[in-house]
């Protein structure tokens, strides 16, 4: 589920030594997915051209340890094929790098796709 990866992903990185304030947002990502258990992607039949799309965004120096993270989602035909959100450990001189790389790893998944 797109919805809930990256809130996964940033818990996960807890799961050494977990507190009470990530087992609070463990409980609030379950109680999320119950809620939305019954909600599905809808993809449209329609007959019009397949248009291959993607978008990319980076969010650089948010982190306190001045790491960035980075996202894409690639669709085709207004259906989503294939997502990714991503913190790097990495440390990148400006943000014009940083938005290089979640272009390019976007690139990478359209080649693939």
């Amino acid at each position: 589920r797109p919805d809930v990866a990256t809130a996964v992903s940033r818990e996960c990185q807890h799961s050494q030594a977990p507190t009470m304030a990530h087992w609070s947002a463990a409980i609030r990502i379950l109680r999320y997915l119950v809620a939305t258990s019954t909600f599905s992607l809808y993809y449209n039949r329609t007959p019009r051209p397949i248009v291959l799309s993607a978008y990319a965004d980076t969010a650089f120096g948010n982190e306190q340890e001045r790491w960035y993270s980075y996202g894409h989602a690639v669709y085709i035909a207004d259906c989503l094929v294939c997502w990714q959100s991503k913190s790097t450990k990495s440390v990148c001189l400006n943000t014009a790098e940083a938005e290089y790389i979640a272009a390019t790893e976007c690139t990478k998944d359209i080649i693939w796709t």
